[in-house]
């Protein structure tokens, strides 16, 4: 009997530690969720954990749950599925913050996490209170972070904080973390909604804020030009090949119905049975004259 309760710690863990926060039934799912045994319309499946955080770029390409990590925010970020409460952008921006507060921050109580000077009051220390107020409880998946101690959150306290964490070797994605946390302050996009940057967080210059609605219509807009382009080039190939067809077919028709050019001067030629052929003794007659 002692072995049950191992076994269910193990099961418990193996189920905590399996995946990040995303809505149920998001297509984002199954990039989230990496364990075949858990249901992914169940809300209880996901759950960020220290385990699931890596700080460094390199990490993100290198290992298992860097790999998963980078696989999960970029559908989140390009995902507008929401379902009940929950919506793939607001779990975007908790999953960004999770892992922000515990590279810069170590909370909730990392450990093995390399001290920065970014999370100096000089730098990042001031984003500390509202990044981390709400010890990064789940069930508040929506803005208060930007509007704790007063709104907090200003632009000289983003942008002193961004300019050290980018300046630090290896760390440009977490700059991109806190651009995309600011963003999502200051545009709040409502549900349906994607949040404007210009490009994936795992960018390695610096991204930037653009208008929701421009990405949206220009999202819209390439589908469209994809499909009418899909549609052009097949109807396109379907005309080219009738013509060939065709242009072969009426070719083919003629060289048949045209008689042969050696058939034709076979039958202008002068034969033994033609009625103007000369015969042999038409020469003896002339010579003995």
């Amino acid at each position: 009997m002692a072995s049950f309760p191992y076994l269910l710690i193990i099961t418990l863990l193996t189920r905590y530690t399996a995946s990040l926060q995303v809505t149920p039934n998001s297509p984002c799912a199954s990039y989230c969720i990496d364990s075949a045994e858990l249901d992914l319309s169940d809300p209880n499946s996901s759950t960020t954990d220290n385990n699931d955080i890596t700080c460094y770029d390199s990490e993100y390409s290198t290992s298992s749950k860097g790999l998963k990590f980078q696989r999960c925010m970029t559908c989140l970020q390009d995902s507008t599925f929401s379902q009940g409460s929950e919506s793939d952008q607001l779990w975007f921006l908790y999953n960004l913050r999770y892992a922000f507060d515990f590279c810069i921050f170590s909370f909730p109580n990392a450990t093995g996490v390399a001290s920065t000077p970014c999370a100096t009051s000089t730098a990042c220390g001031g984003l500390m209170s509202a990044l981390t107020g709400d010890n990064l409880d789940a069930k508040t998946q929506d803005y208060s972070y930007c509007d704790t101690d007063s709104s907090i959150v200003t632009d000289d306290m983003v942008n002193e904080c961004k300019t050290c964490v980018a300046a630090t070797d290896g760390q440009d994605y977490l700059a991109n973390f806190l651009i995309a946390l600011d963003t999502g302050c200051k545009q709040r996009p409502a549900t349906g909604m994607l949040l404007g940057l210009n490009e994936t967080v795992f960018s390695k210059t610096m991204v930037s804020a653009e208008d929701p609605s421009i990405i949206m219509e220009a999202n819209d807009k390439g589908s469209t030009l994809s499909t009418a382009q899909l549609a052009g080039i097949a109807v396109g190939a379907i005309v080219f090949i009738l013509a060939v067809a065709g242009f072969l077919f009426v070719r083919c028709r003629k060289r048949r119905n045209r008689p042969s050019s050696l058939s034709f001067r076979c039958q202008t030629h002068l034969t033994p049975r033609s009625p103007y052929f000369p015969h042999p003794s038409d020469n003896t007659i002339e010579e003995e004259k």
